[in-house]
């Protein structure tokens, strides 16, 4: 057996075989070395996958707009996800050795969206991708492509382990109630960033170059699902609990769901 190419998502999907993507100009960032190592995030809109210098290596899974308890300062964290990609390989019944392997190599493909690791160990060459797949929303999809120098024993197995916060029992989710506390912090959120002459956002406090799209959205998603009370439901839009500032005389909302309803908070 000259070579063995392993597909799987994890959840245990299957897919067939393909090509990883290479691509050679501009869209690659290639790096050689371990030292200072700070992971990238792949991300789809639902969830963001936290890679790691070691084969397989994801450091966390953080899920888009679930939040955690209330902690320090009236601010709630994005959970983070249990780490389903904790892949472990054997060759001829022995555990790899992360620290044995030679040729370590990470690439970022930023025009598809992939991460890929490859090393040398024993002479074997392990070839990892790992993917966001933005048509699969809470889930990844890792290739793994194992070309070995002779017939090789191989044994792939996946582990789930939790983040200490899912591991308590009494851990629940928090809404943020004290509109006054909510309000200061949206302030803070967007104010040091506004930029004149028309007031677009800049990505950070500190830069100047507006205009952020996303922080604007996640500003409009505070006034919207925050202070007005919205959530998206099976049954179209509905109001909650809204939560109004004093500072605020009233909050109106044009045009909500599929009624187009007017929705006013005194």
């Amino acid at each position: 057996m000259k070579s063995l190419a392993v597909f799987i998502t994890f959840l245990l999907l299957l897919f067939p075989a393909s090509a990883a993507n290479h691509v050679p100009d501009g869209w690659c960032i290639e790096t050689q070395s371990r030292e200072n190592y700070n992971g990238v995030t792949l991300a789809n809109g639902r969830i963001g996958l936290v890679s790691g210098a070691d084969l397989f290596a994801v450091s966390e899974i953080v899920l888009n707009g679930v939040y955690d308890r209330e902690y320090a300062g009236g601010v709630s964290r994005l959970v983070r996800a249990p780490l389903y990609t904790g892949l472990q390989l054997k060759i001829e019944g022995q555990p790899v050795d992360h620290a044995a392997v030679s040729h370590w190599k990470q690439s970022l493909d930023m025009r598809h969206a992939s991460l890929t690791t490859s090393v040398q160990y024993h002479g074997v060459r392990i070839e990892y991708t790992l993917r966001a797949l933005r048509n699969l929303p809470f889930m990844s999809l890792g290739e793994i492509a194992i070309t070995p120098d002779k017939d090789v024993d191989i044994e792939l197995v996946n582990k789930v382990s939790f983040p200490e916060e899912l591991r308590d029992g009494k851990s629940h989710f928090k809404m943020m109630r004290d509109a006054e506390e909510a309000y200061r912090l949206f302030k803070k959120s967007y104010i040091p960033n506004r930029r004149p002459p028309f007031g677009v956002l800049s990505e950070s406090p500190a830069s100047n170059n507006p205009y952020f799209a996303t922080g604007a959205g996640g500003m409009l998603q505070a006034v919207l699902y925050g202070f007005g009370g919205l959530e998206l439901t099976d049954n179209g839009v509905e109001q909650r609990t809204p939560v109004l500032p004093k500072a605020w005389k009233s909050l109106t909302i044009k045009g909500v769901g599929m009624e187009k309803k007017n929705i006013i908070i005194h």
